[in-house]
């Protein structure tokens, strides 16, 4: 053994020999830590606003993490809005009048990039973090937004069906929420998030095709969504 490390020494000198010495060093410290896990998750997410629009999505995804702190993830999904909303008016105690009905539906296709920040909260005992904090922020491609409208004033019985697609466009937002694991492999992320996909500009075009229409779309006003995160994870 130190008929190596003489010739080692020999060879490269005491300056390399240093050098040598402390990369083996690192790596012997770094085979110490708890192992970084990449993760393959199924994403979804919905979200309501005040005028009866819902937004959801469901994604499927992969992310690196090469640090224990620092993850990036690459997914691709399918988002949809719907609307339903049916206006009454009690006329007595048993019955009512119908007044009007907005009907939406539509949908996209979309990638997305993610980079989110880590800070465990509790760890076991063998230093596998249970519990984390995380903070992402995200940024990507949608397709063109399709989207179909139904109005029905019942007054007068009229009836008008319209459609509207505004182009693929660029989006971002961000999520923070907690992660939990159940195992070294399965885990859940509860969490909160925004985008700023453009559905208000497609039913704001579909606005315009009713002319004098008696009723409306409610334009879509961008909310928080609520979303959860199943995740398989593995040792690099």
């Amino acid at each position: 053994m130190w008929d190596i490390i003489y010739y080692i020494e020999k060879t490269f000198g005491k300056a390399k020999y240093l050098i040598v010495a402390l990369v083996f060093l690192q790596v012997s410290a770094k085979a110490q830590e708890p192992a970084n896990e990449n993760g393959i998750l199924l994403n979804a997410w919905t979200s309501s606003t005040k005028n009866n629009n819902h937004f959801s999505a469901i994604e499927l995804a992969h992310e690196w993490k090469s640090w224990t702190y620092l993850g990036f993830e690459l997914g691709a999904g399918l988002g949809w809005l719907a609307c339903y909303d049916l206006q009454k008016s009690w006329v007595n105690p048993v019955g009512c009048e119908k007044l009007y009905l907005r009907e939406i539906s539509g949908g996209n296709e979309f990638i997305r990039g993610k980079l989110t920040a880590y800070l465990p909260l509790w760890r076991d005992d063998d230093m596998h973090p249970r519990l984390v904090l995380f903070v992402s922020g995200l940024g990507g491609f949608t397709s063109a937004l399709n989207i179909e409208g139904h109005l029905e004033y019942f007054e007068t019985g009229e009836k008008i069906e319209t459609s509207s697609q505004s182009g693929a466009h660029w989006f971002s937002g961000f999520e923070m929420g907690l992660k939990g694991s159940f195992s070294r492999h399965f885990a859940m992320k509860l969490y909160l998030g925004n985008n700023n996909i453009q559905f208000s500009e497609t039913i704001k075009e579909m606005n315009t095709m009713i002319n004098n229409f008696p009723i409306r779309f409610d334009e879509y006003v961008s909310s928080a969504y609520v979303g959860i995160s199943l995740v398989y994870t593995y040792s690099k």
